[in-house]
Parts: structure tokens; C-alpha cells; sequence
């Protein structure tokens, strides 16, 4: 015997539209973040570490730098560390 099979289409594309929409608790956290700090989690390129290096040479502070950089202030100082960045003394 043959099953004859039905398909409700309309079922299917909310199915697939509802999926596609919702987002993972990681992409909830990305956009709160980015909320804040739009370039949180993005890889940093040579003009940022550029950047970096001058806003940290001229003494700014960590929540400064994290501002004109768009990320979060663990992030910068994580960056620093690992450019092996020296701050200036006052």
C-alpha cells in the first residue's frame, strides 16, 4: 500500500522562519554586549592594535581606550598583555 503523504506548507515555512529567529543564548550574549561595546568579540586587526598601541602610549585609561575601541574593558587590557604593551608611569 501506498501512504499517501500531506504536507501543510504553511506549517513548514513558520516552522522554518520561527527557527531562524531565535537565537542561542551565546548570540543573546553577543548582542547585549554589542549593545554596549559594538566591536566586542570581533578579531582585532593591524589598525587596531595600531591604535592601541598609540592610546596606551599617550597614557589614556583603560575605560577610555575600550570606548574609542568600541570593546570591553577586559578586552583591552587582556590585548595589552598580550601585545606586551607597556602603560606610561605618571
Amino acid at each position: 500500500k501506498k501512504m499517501k503523504l500531506t504536507i501543510d506548507t504553511e506549517f513548514l515555512i513558520n516552522e522554518v522562519e520561527n527557527k531562524s529567529t531565535k537565537l542561542s543564548s551565546y548570540q543573546k550574549m553577543l548582542k547585549r554586549i554589542r549593545g554596549n561595546y559594538p566591536k566586542a568579540y570581533f578579531p582585532w586587526t593591524q589598525e587596531d592594535d595600531l591604535l592601541l598601541k598609540s592610546k596606551v602610549k599617550m597614557g589614556l585609561k583603560t575605560s577610555l581606550i575600550a570606548e574609542i575601541h568600541g570593546r570591553t574593558p577586559s578586552a583591552i587590557n587582556s590585548r595589552i598583555k598580550k601585545q606586551r604593551l607597556k602603560r606610561k608611569k605618571f
